[in-house]
């Protein structure tokens, strides 16, 4: 709850900073923290005030045309669908979910393309929660339609749980054969999945069609399901997999006492003393308790809100480039990162960077200074100072990485203490070659790690390239 708090003050506090916003990137960072502090606050359980703040960034920027600005708004709608719903407002969640599907169905744009199903997905669930099977039915339809072959996972996700929420319906609708066959497809087109998501979704295809067959009395086939998921799921240590396992066997027990029960039975009619009515009654049972169990669908898109944002920081690199200080005319090389807008808030953040030669050989490591400190606060001052916060709005900051005079070819690794003494010590001077940067970032709470291939040919600025992120 307090980092929830925390987060809800950082994005106020960057909606604070571009209140009044006139330019594309400062309206995507304003539009990125007002959703994302509608999201804090639906999770803090301030419904009403989540409302309002998504209705804000909906107003401010409905009109706009750039795609993050769309995006923005598209998920304001979507997530402001679902609170209705949550809300029990039923019928205003229906024409949030609407408006998105009207003013975003034609979109190409993959994360548009997956808001757009999400609230397709959603009036589905709705119409099937009221109980209008068919009318859920055709909206599942539309979502596969609408999802076709598309490879991304979010919306193969979508496909497989409309697919599969659609089964249920038909088997509602005593279209059990049909709703088997569907069960069929899905596990045949993504069985092979790896992701943890598409398997838990598999998993519950195959647990609904043993149901089904269940209940057409197929227990040999059911069985045979219940025994491959057991199989599967036998060793996973993910919750997800641990609670199927566990709901199977409470399944899989209760389809053999069935098997054992009517081979008894049978058994016993066969016999010339006739039936055994205690038998006959406890199998009357079985049947009425599988009768009245119905297969489960799948509801946590479209009727839960986006998670909140992530409370860890998402400091990633963003570009390179070589500048000249106008001050002494050298030519400084800059590496400048910025934290995701879903990150949460990194204060008072340090650098570090190792460096080493094209053989691995470590040659040194300095503590970096973040270019927008001032260079002449003095020795004790610089260290104090030389921090900087990354806030979930994309605002983007430079670290010192290297120095060269123009047209030189030797190059000088910076530190935190260069422009107090010289710049181009000779204890960091780099001839041309290849090297490789290690860059730490670290704060209370995180810490990030990079791997940079700096190359620098004769009177060329040095090439930096991003290796890895940790």
């Amino acid at each position: 709850m307090n980092n929830l708090n925390e987060s809800l003050a950082a994005f106020r506090e960057v909606e604070d900073r571009f209140s009044s916003a006139t330019g594309v990137e400062r309206n995507i960072r304003l539009a990125t923290a007002t959703h994302n502090e509608g999201l804090t606050l639906a999770h803090l359980g301030r419904k009403e005030e989540a409302l309002a703040v998504l209705d804000s960034v909906i107003a401010r920027f409905g009109s706009a045309t750039d795609l993050k600005l769309h995006e923005r708004v598209a998920s304001s709608l979507l997530n402001k669908g679902v609170l209705l719903f949550q809300l029990e407002r039923k019928v205003e969640a229906f024409t949030v979910y609407d408006e998105v599907i009207t003013r975003f169905g034609s979109a190409t744009e993959m994360t548009l393309r997956e808001i757009v199903a999400q609230a397709l997905f959603g009036k589905g669930i709705a119409e099937g929660l009221l109980g209008h099977r068919e009318e859920a039915i055709s909206i599942y339809d539309e979502v596969m339609a609408k999802i076709g072959l598309a490879t991304g996972l979010k919306l193969r996700e979508q496909f497989a749980k409309a697919g599969l929420n659609k089964a249920v319906e038909l088997g509602r609708l005593r279209r059990k054969d049909e709703a088997i066959a569907l069960y069929d497809d899905i596990i045949a087109r993504f069985g092979s999945a790896t992701e943890i998501s598409m398997r838990v979704i598999i998993a519950r295809a195959q647990i609904n069609k043993a149901l089904e067959l269940v209940q057409l009395a197929h227990i040999e086939e059911a069985i045979t399901i219940y025994d491959e998921i057991v199989a599967r799921f036998a060793s996973a240590a993910e919750l997800p997999f641990s609670e199927l396992h566990a709901e199977v066997l409470k399944k899989r027990e209760r389809a053999e006492r069935f098997r054992t029960l009517r081979g008894a039975d049978k058994e016993l009619s066969d016999d010339r003393e006739g039936a055994n009515p205690r038998i006959g009654e406890q199998l009357d049972n079985l049947i009425a308790n599988a009768a009245a169990e119905t297969p489960v669908k799948i509801t946590t898109i479209g009727t839960e809100m986006a998670g909140p944002p992530s409370l860890r920081p998402l400091i990633v690199y963003d570009h390179s480039a070589e500048r000249r200080n106008r001050g002494d005319g050298n030519l400084y090389t800059h590496i400048w990162f910025r934290n995701e807008p879903n990150g949460g808030v990194a204060r008072d953040v340090v650098a570090r960077i190792s460096w080493t030669c094209e053989a691995d050989k470590g040659l040194f490591a300095v503590d970096a200074k973040w270019q927008e400190v001032p260079y002449d606060l003095g020795r004790p001052a610089i260290y104090a100072a030389n921090r900087v916060n990354f806030l979930s709005d994309g605002t983007k900051h430079a670290l010192d990485l290297c120095i060269r005079k123009p047209n030189g070819t030797e190059f000088y690794a910076l530190d935190i203490e260069a422009p107090n003494r010289d710049a181009f010590g000779q204890d960091r001077r780099l001839q041309p070659g290849i090297y490789t940067a290690f860059v730490e970032l670290s704060c209370e709470g995180y810490s990030g790690s990079f791997r940079f291939k700096v190359q620098k040919d004769r009177n060329e600025p040095p090439q930096v390239t991003l290796l890895a992120s940790y």
